[in-house]
């Protein structure tokens, strides 16, 4: 984590755009103020994001790109963590690995998530890989000696967790930890502490790692449009923040609409969007944010369109965000303090 004179709130996006319009997308998010732009990893729907990435990669300086999020399943570890360090060979340091225990990716394939002990112990396999260049496959000393001749430091791990056991997980395996849990401020707060304590009761620094959070928002002059944008998302991560709703918005959910845009709002959508996301002009997204970032937020991944969105309208969100939300967001005015000591 960087110290306080340096802390900057980091605001990335993420795309559920198809994988060839990824690299246009990121040219307009790095041109438009973002930090990050992020390439939904549902080999179903969108392609491949290592292989977008790499492309962003050769038209972009600054910005970062990663995944949000990639899973254990799909791809065997060494082949992720060669795919992720080459995006970040190509982009020179620049890539984020954002992985959970599979959404989308896994529902087309006839799979559900990973369980939490198989998700641990590819977590734990990545890190040897991207860290160290090796990692213990069964009995077998696995080597990726290529990762260290890049001269980069390792890709960042980012796991992305809504439940306590896989907060616990990530707070203690990953270097950045995203919470899908709404944007209401008690739970994102008592999530915060729950990673903390995991990290204090492990006899690790609570401060070692950065904290973010996936969040839904929207904003556009047309109100209408906003609306419209968020439509699609919106549901998808109320899925996994909504522990007393997740059985029906997981009865409601189909593969073949992941992230679509609802074409006719309904009264579910209205009580979604006032519990799951933040829509509106600039000055009440900054409003609703600032607060999150508040109790301890590093950055924020907004999740603000659906797949089928039109793109000018995705274009012209972005472009509002970037000149008017991002530039007024502030890091946390006091660090983070709470009564989590190390048991």
């Amino acid at each position: 984590m960087s110290t306080p004179d340096q802390r900057e709130v980091e605001v990335f996006a993420l795309s559920f755009v198809p994988a060839t319009e990824f690299p246009d997308l990121a040219v307009h998010y790095e041109r438009s103020g973002w930090h990050g732009l992020l390439a939904a990893d549902s080999q179903n729907l969108t392609g491949d994001p290592f292989a977008a990435i790499s492309v962003a990669a050769t038209r972009t300086e600054r910005i970062r790109l990663g995944t949000g999020v990639t899973n254990p399943v799909t791809r065997h570890v060494a082949a992720l963590a060669s795919a992720a360090a080459t995006a970040h060979a190509f982009s020179d340091g620049r890539m984020v690995l954002g992985i959970g225990r599979g959404d989308s990716s896994l529902s087309h394939i006839g799979r559900g998530p990973a369980p939490v002990r198989e998700f641990e112990e590819v977590l734990t396999r990545l890190r040897g890989y991207l860290n160290e260049g090796r990692a213990q496959i069964e009995e077998f000393d696995s080597r990726m000696d290529w990762v260290a001749e890049t001269g980069l430091p390792p890709v960042p791990i980012e796991v992305a967790a809504s439940g306590p056991r896989v907060i616990k997980l990530g707070a203690c395996l990953a270097d950045r930890l995203v919470l899908t849990v709404g944007v209401e401020p008690e739970p994102i707060a008592q999530a915060l502490e729950t990673a903390r304590k995991a990290r204090a009761d492990a006899g690790l620094d609570p401060d070692g790692i950065q904290y973010g959070a996936y969040l839904n928002v929207a904003t556009h002059r047309d109100l209408d449009v906003a609306n419209q944008l968020i439509s699609g998302s919106l549901s998808v991560l109320a899925r996994f923040a909504d522990r007393d709703q997740r059985s029906k918005l997981h009865g409601d959910y189909r593969i073949d609409t992941h992230a679509n845009l609802r074409t006719t709002p309904s009264e579910e959508d209205r009580i979604l969007r006032e519990r799951f996301a933040i829509v509106g002009d600039p000055d009440h997204c900054v409003a609703r944010i600032q607060p999150l970032i508040d109790l301890g937020l590093d950055f924020v991944i907004v999740a603000g369109h659906s797949r089928d969105a039109r793109r000018q309208d995705l274009l012209d969100s972005a472009a509002l965000l970037g000149a008017e939300v991002i530039p007024a967001l502030r890091p946390a005015a006091h660090p983070f303090t709470s009564e989590v000591h190390p048991s």
